[in-house]
């Protein structure tokens, strides 16, 4: 097991170093652009969130929520699909041809990589890739593009140095390990900052890894909603696990909501750990991103072995989305 994981974070390594080093279209930098709309779904959609949190000229569109009112001049579409072969993505890009957007595709080998050479700018991602490592090649591309345009200055050599030393040591690995374990036996609370890519993370790798196992709650829902939840016994919490998502750089109000929940969970049954991220944003990112995509291949690994969460604990969680106003991702 340690070997397979430790050859996973190896293989992410790689693909970043790929992504570091990939020639950039030259017409790029002499384009007079406004903003980069980002078109992705799947697991791709969380290397465009990364750029949206890093960047104000950045937003992040799906096939479903791009329309043509979006794609004016001024505006560079960048399509984004690890695998080429999302039939939504190739639909809503073959949609966007018509309109007065500069275009841009970051794809592999798929039909989207055939059908767009010759007609727009390709970089070609990695082929056969999984999307826990494939994304590490479109980070960085997604990265150096924002910052050719906007010319900004991002710590890409500290992150492709942090994924060095992740591959080197079992710190990351002891990490997922243990929180893998957890989730195969409770069902899995993440809390975080609003807007933290943490939440994306938790929805997208751990949900789609284990079915109804996990959720994430953003820091202001989780102090307003949690406590009557747990007031009430609506929540089976000895089969909670607690996940903060926590930075080193808060400030004092965040930190004050952080240690109210904390109390909380002090006084139910269940378990919880807590993550602190350290280091410049990107850096800090890029380890959280390592450590829950580590997380949902063990558990993926290890599925014959992980019991599902009980048909009670389900009803509830489905409960306390509705109250939310959420939606499962």
């Amino acid at each position: 097991m340690r070997g397979t994981m430790r050859d996973l974070v190896r293989k992410a390594y790689l693909p970043w170093q790929y992504g570091m080093q990939l020639g950039l279209p030259k017409g790029l930098a002499g384009l007079n652009v406004q903003q980069i709309t980002c078109l992705a779904t799947g697991s791709s959609l969380f290397a465009c969130d990364m750029l949206r949190m890093l960047s104000p000229h950045v937003r992040v569109e799906t096939p479903f929520t791009l329309h043509d009112e979006m794609l004016t001049p001024g505006t560079l579409l960048v399509t984004l699909s690890e695998s080429g072969e999302s039939a939504d993505v190739i639909r809503a890009w073959r949609k966007s041809l018509g309109t007065p957007v500069e275009q841009l595709v970051l794809t592999s080998n798929g039909p989207l990589r055939r059908e767009a050479k010759g007609r727009v700018p390709v970089l070609p991602l990695p082929d056969s890739l999984p999307a826990e490592v494939g994304l590490y090649a479109s980070i960085p591309l997604l990265l150096r593009i924002e910052g050719m345009l906007f010319t900004h200055d991002y710590p890409l050599e500290s992150v492709l140095g942090m994924l060095k030393r992740a591959a080197e040591q079992d710190e990351t690995l002891r990490f997922a390990e243990h929180l893998a374990t957890a989730v195969g036996k409770r069902f899995l609370l993440g809390i975080a900052v609003d807007d933290s890519p943490g939440l994306r993370l938790l929805g997208d790798v751990l949900l789609s890894t284990r079915g109804m196992l996990s959720m994430s709650l953003p820091l202001s829902s989780a102090v307003h909603t949690l406590p009557a939840f747990l007031r009430e016994q609506m929540l089976a919490v000895d089969d909670v696990f607690f996940l903060f998502l926590r930075e080193a750089e808060e400030d004092s109000f965040t930190s004050s909501m952080f240690e109210q929940l904390r109390m909380l969970v002090q006084g139910v049954k269940g378990e919880s750990m807590t993550l602190i991220l350290k280091g410049a944003r990107l850096v800090r990112w890029m380890d959280m991103l390592t450590r829950i995509l580590l997380t949902g291949v063990i558990l993926a690994e290890r599925e014959e072995h992980v019991a599902f969460a009980k048909p009670a604990l389900q009803s509830v969680m489905r409960k306390l989305f509705l109250q939310l106003g959420g939606e499962k991702r």
